[in-house]
């Protein structure tokens, strides 16, 4: 009996664990062209969305790019073009239950990426993002895709799990909530952050200029980023302790005011910060502030 009971429990666990792969949606991955760097690309993006823990790749990769390949030479094979409807119907045929298309242009002295997520079934885009990155080395180029492939399967779900998202262009998680629904003084949001425990989490802080600057420019990702928030913008470093001036960040017209001497007049709110790797905020009680900034209602 007690041997039966045993072999019982190891069924359940094999089914756990092997329930979760079977779970797991299948993904072809192309980059559009057919210069050997996308062939690199395309394996480095799809290995980078499998490390995301939902997908895993389909079994023939090779085989689905060369009969996209194949049929570029059929379609249009002066530009390189193959229609994207086409793509997914291959990716179908190869098993795929989402298919990503990514493209890489150059712009304004820097490559621009694109991804999409494709829903083979429905033909829905699931899901959209891109990055910017300046012309450098193979590693720079490789760190910019795996970035893209965090942003694209990230979903609403993930976010709202976690209570924040990671920005890896600025080295940083941020909450998905302001703080708190109301305006607070600067002094409740500082303690507020820096006693914030979102996501298992205690270094949270207020975020730097150039970091909200970030979020600005990303802030399509984030919920409800309204109006004047706080940042910190270093100002000095006294007997190795960095002190901070504060500003006020404009996330609707992208604006800023600095440095605010009267904090004491407003009553604000903002959105909490950590860094992704260790550094000069590992331990955010060691922010020290010269002057303060806040979210507010207006700039005067």
């Amino acid at each position: 009996m007690k041997k039966l009971f045993l072999f019982s429990i190891a069924i359940i666990c094999i089914n756990a664990v092997f329930g979760q792969t079977v779970n797991k949606q299948k993904v072809a991955v192309y980059v559009t062209g057919e210069d050997s760097t996308n062939i690199v690309l395309a394996d480095q993006l799809g290995n980078a969305i499998v490390r995301s823990g939902k997908y895993t790749l389909i079994e023939r990769a090779d085989e689905f790019l060369n009969s996209i390949y194949k049929e570029i030479q059929f379609q249009d094979p002066k530009n390189g073009n193959v229609d994207d409807n086409e793509i997914v119907q291959r990716g179908k045929q190869f098993g795929a239950s989402i298919v990503c298309i990514a493209s890489i242009i150059d712009f304004a002295n820097s490559k621009y990426m694109f991804a999409k997520l494709i829903d083979v079934k429905t033909l829905e885009v699931k899901n959209t993002d891109y990055v910017l990155c300046s012309f450098g080395s193979a590693e720079e180029t490789l760190n910019a895709m795996n970035i893209l492939a965090k942003k694209i399967t990230i979903t609403i779900k993930d976010k709202q799990e976690t209570g924040y998202q990671e920005l890896p262009l600025a080295n940083i998680a941020v909450q998905t909530l302001d703080i708190t629904n109301s305006s607070i003084s600067f002094i409740d949001a500082q303690n507020l952050c820096k006693n914030s425990t979102v996501g298992g989490y205690t270094d949270w802080r207020l975020p730097t200029l150039d970091e909200l600057t970030k979020i600005f420019h990303n802030k399509k990702e984030f919920d409800n980023l309204k109006g004047n928030y706080y940042s910190i913008v270093y100002n000095m470093s006294i007997d190795n302790e960095d002190y901070y001036d504060v500003a006020i960040f404009n996330m609707e017209q992208g604006t800023m005011k600095h440095p605010i001497y009267d904090q004491d007049n407003y009553k604000c709110s903002c959105r909490c910060v950590r860094s992704l790797e260790s550094g000069m905020f590992q331990n955010a009680s060691k922010i020290h502030l010269l002057r303060y900034s806040i979210k507010c209602s207006s700039i005067p």
